[in-house]
């Protein structure tokens, strides 16, 4: 300790901030050496805990749990064992799949498949002989293949299985769709991703803090905490994908959020300590000052920030959650790695903590330039003494230039509060604009690029076959069992209802196929589809008949056959075929009318369409209660930590508006298409992935209150000093803006490696955080927040007496570090004699 106890001057003794975190920092300084050989061996022990994450990670929980669709999918793979195919092969042939050459092979692969150890069902073209499973020009034939297990054991089986079927299909040729191999490729691709963000993050943020700061520890530092960070959150994944669904996208998230986020927090605490020894203080006092203060800053914006993401939770949808418990983890591993390991480091570095100037020297050799006495006169070079004095003159230049152009621009910004606050406003509504026409969607086989084999063989299927799959509406019908007479002709005619319905193309169930009417309107002659299958309609007893002792028409049996598919185990399935996109307009219009069609019982609805719609239904039935749970927590603890009524509702408020040009933008890049090249392409779905957005959304509401935080905390400790409530302000945006705009670049390009992966989802949180904290860093805070601070004046701090009572007995607020601390109960009393406006107290 006798290197720490150095330059105690000021009066100021090392025990004179006793206990809480003061304590805790003496205590890291003594132990500091034991500290960080504790954090170097974790990392290690994290980093082999982390390991088999990859196989652990699941591309499914977009659907929303206990919707209409989910159920009416569990009752298809019960009665009928059938239900959304993990695996969708599109078989071509050189000629004709229908030829010996091309049916044999078709043949022996199906059963192939069939046999396969992770196969549960095989739905064939050769096998069924479903003219629906046959392309148009009846040169390419669908495979589907059921697949067991979870998300996470379908994508692994699927890994395994699909570079086998390819060797199989000769002389066929395959390509692949379906939920599990959209896994496997997503998976694949973020694996990329995440050794780009890996290789190229951590050295630019290094670079950045290193000029920004111009010390080499000062960079270091929360480059490692950021690293260490990452480890223990992807450990910490590894553990609970054991109990809970880890989305593939969980791993590009955490690297991002946890080298923005912990280098935030290191930030803090490194700069606080850097001004502390700049003003005179001992490296233990300094220390102990910088916990206090920055120290518990960090632990409160680490509060705000899980407390802002915990609402997710509430959406019943499996990616969302997902991606909630990734964020929580990296802010308690950040906030964790930061309390544990950056006292010790700081300990040890001690007033090294400012060397290490990488243009330091050229600076020297400006300033010898300048000086060409000291040539003529051949003085003796400056000692080490004088050259620390020259530096630290320089650095304190630099500083000072820094924080004038701050200064000035806080002070522009409360000169002029109205008209700055209006430009603000304008400007951001500006660029919220295109938000005002939005449309929500969900994801689909569209997030992958273009060049992706899911996507293109998608494509493929939607274009080259009569009725595609993934458009029918499969209508099951639990207590309606068409084996029965009266039963089968209710059904029939319920098929033909649905048959007039407008846009329908074809409706398929026991009773036959029913040509529907597509692009009929009202008072128009009804159009045929050209790809429309050919109607069949089969007495309610054709079924029973086909293999009586008369022959039948082979080709009838075959028909007759596949329709008696349609009812099992006392139900009965109706397919109604439609010729929009799975989330387009019209198909969402077509399954309203089909809802309005009448059932003859209770009646259940699957499919790509109505999984979406329901899905979406359900977060949006969701997304009040989240927006309530994250307002009122976030509410509670700002007012805990400022004391101020006025100033934490000002910190939502002005939190939410700078989320309005992320939002904006995200409309019109990725629903409208405009600057798409920037991102490196991708596909247009004119719709933006909720998911994503809502998680964008609240994340960079919970970084936006995160520098809300660390603001108020030096606008509070000033107005504590000098009672003037705009100088606070002033000397606040100007001693934290450099800190704050580094700390959102710092996040920005963590998050903005994301913004050009080829996944879209990724894009999209990837860009929207770095778009939305650099606003948040630059307009708002440098300008908004000052002006809205000045309009307000000291009635910000002001509270009820009851809601300061409160305040004073479980506040969080940072110590008084300007005077002497008195007895708990003496602040009480002192606080509650001070009457402010309306009967209120003051609590600065």
């Amino acid at each position: 300790m006798s290197r720490l106890r150095r330059r105690v001057g000021h009066g100021t003794s090392l025990s004179c901030y006793p206990g809480g975190l003061a304590g805790y920092a003496r205590w890291c300084g003594t132990h500091r050496r034991r500290l960080l050989a504790i954090g170097l061996v974790l990392g290690a022990v994290l980093g082999l805990v982390s390991l088999g994450l990859d196989n652990q990670l699941s591309n499914g929980g977009v659907v929303a749990g206990g919707i209409e669709s989910t159920r009416a999918e569990a009752v298809l793979a019960k009665r009928f064992g059938a239900g959304p195919a993990d695996l969708v092969l599109r078989v071509t042939a050189n000629d004709k799949v229908d030829s010996p050459e091309a049916s044999k092979a078709g043949v022996r692969l199906s059963r192939w498949i069939a046999a396969q150890e992770n196969v549960r069902s095989v739905q064939s073209y050769w096998i069924s002989l479903d003219p629906v499973l046959r392309s148009s020009d009846q040169r390419s034939a669908v495979i589907q293949a059921d697949l067991p297990g979870s998300d996470a054991d379908a994508a692994r089986a699927a890994e395994n299985l699909v570079p086998r079927i390819a060797e199989q299909a000769r002389p066929l040729r395959v390509t692949v769709s379906g939920a599990a191999w959209a896994s496997v490729e997503a998976l694949q691709m973020a694996k990329r991703d995440l050794h780009r963000a890996e290789l190229l993050s951590t050295p630019l943020l290094a670079l950045i803090l290193l000029l920004a700061f111009r010390s080499a520890y000062a960079a270091l530092l929360p480059v490692l905490i950021g690293g260490l960070t990452f480890v223990a959150t992807m450990a910490a994944l590894r553990l609970t994908s054991h109990v809970t669904l880890v989305s593939v996208y969980a791993p590009n998230v955490a690297i991002g959020l946890s080298l923005g986020l912990a280098i935030d927090y290191s930030l803090f605490i490194t700069t606080r300590f850097r001004d502390e020894l700049r003003r005179g203080a001992a490296v233990e006092e300094a220390l102990q000052r910088s916990m206090m203060t920055a120290g518990r800053t960090v632990l409160f914006s680490g509060l705000t920030v899980a407390t802002a993401t915990a609402g997710l939770l509430v959406i019943p949808v499996g990616v969302v959650r997902s991606l909630a418990w990734t964020t929580i983890l990296v802010v308690i591993m950040g906030v964790v790695s930061t309390m544990l390991v950056q006292p010790a480091m700081l300990a040890t570095v001690g007033e090294r903590i400012n060397r290490g100037d990488p243009v330091g020297w050229l600076r020297g050799r400006s300033a010898r330039r300048r000086s060409p006495a000291d040539v003529r006169t051949h003085r003796e070079p400056p000692s080490r003494q004088a050259r620390t004095r020259r530096a630290r003159s320089q650095r304190k230049d630099d500083r000072d230039d820094e924080h004038a152009l701050w200064h000035r621009i806080a002070t522009l910004a409360t000169r002029r509060p109205v008209s700055m606050s209006a430009v603000c406003v304008v400007v951001l509504g500006l660029l919220a604009i295109p938000f005002a026409h939005i449309r929500f969607g969900m994801a689909d086989e569209r997030v992958l690029p273009t060049s992706a084999e899911a996507h293109v063989t998608n494509v493929g299927l939607n274009r080259d076959f009569s009725l595609p799959i993934e458009r029918d509406f499969f209508i099951v019908l639990p207590r309606t069992d068409a084996a029965r007479d009266a039963s089968c002709k209710k059904v029939a005619a319920y098929a033909e209802r649905l048959a007039a319905v407008p846009e329908v193309v074809a409706v398929r169930t026991v009773t036959g196929i029913y040509r529907g009417t597509t692009g009929a309107r009202a008072g128009q002659k009804a159009e045929l589809p050209k790809k429309a299958p050919r109607e069949q309609r089969f007495g309610c007893g054709d079924a029973a008949h086909v293999t009586g002792p008369r022959a039948p028409d082979p080709a009838k049996v075959r028909d007759v056959m596949l329709a008696r598919r349609h009812t099992a185990g006392g139900a009965t399935l109706v397919v109604v075929s439609g010729p929009h996109g799975v989330q387009s307009a019209g198909a969402r219009r077509m399954l309203e009318r089909i809802r309005a069609v009448p059932a003859p019982g209770e009646r259940l609805i699957a499919g790509r369409t109505p999984q979406a719609i329901n899905s979406l239904a359900v977060i949006r039935g969701q997304l009040p209660l989240a927006g309530v749970l994250v307002m009122g927590a976030v509410l509670v603890l700002l007012f805990l930590f400022t004391g101020g009524l006025l100033v934490s509702v000002k910190a939502l408020v002005v939190g939410a508006i700078s989320l309005t040009a992320s939002c904006g933008a995200i409309v019109a890049i990725f629903q409208d298409g405009h600057l798409r090249s920037l991102l490196g392409g991708f596909t247009v779905m004119n719709q933006v992935e909720l998911m994503s957005l809502i998680f964008t959304v609240t994340v960079a509401f919970g970084v936006s209150i995160d520098y809300e935080v660390f603001l108020l905390s030096r606008i509070k400790e000033y107005y504590r000093a000098g009672g003037d409530h705009t100088a606070a302000v002033v000397r606040g945006i100007a001693s934290t803006g450099r800190l704050v705009t580094v700390a959102a670049v710092a996040v920005a390009v963590s998050m903005g490696f994301l913004a050009v992966s080829g996944l879209q989802l990724l894009k999209i949180i990837g860009f929207g955080l770095a778009l939305g904290v650099l606003v948040d860093a630059t307009i708002v805070r440098g300008l908004l927040v000052p002006a809205v601070m000045r309009l307000t004046g000291p009635a910000n701090w002001w509270a009820p007496r009851p809601l300061a009572r409160l305040h004073e007995r479980a506040g969080l607020s940072e110590a008084d570090l300007t005077e002497p601390r008195p007895h708990r109960l003496a602040r009480m009393l002192a606080l509650l004699r001070a009457p402010g406006p309306s009967g209120g107290t003051h609590v600065p």
